[in-house]
């Protein structure tokens, strides 16, 4: 299992970051791993950056500080992701 921190996570644009060489790592690493969990903190979600990292169907679990049934996760939980 692969477990990255995240700078940015949105429902449409998927997993993204604004530095090339962090992108092109991660990228690297979920591709090795079976499973691939986002940890992030509720104040990185439904925003954007520059660089694409996967999109969502490419990540298995979210990790938030938030309550899996909070509002603010619903378009995550409406995808592929299990929302921990």
């Amino acid at each position: 299992m692969c477990l990255l921190g995240n700078n940015a996570l949105d429902a449409k644009a998927g997993f993204t970051d604004t530095d090339w060489e962090s992108v092109q790592v991660k990228r690297a690493m979920m591709k090795s791993a079976r499973k691939v969990a986002v940890l992030t903190i509720s104040e990185k979600l439904n925003a954007s950056m520059r660089f694409k990292i996967a999109a969502l169907n490419e990540i298995d679990y979210l990790v938030t500080e938030l309550d899996p049934n909070d509002a603010a996760l619903q378009s995550y939980a409406d995808s592929s992701i299990l929302v921990l």
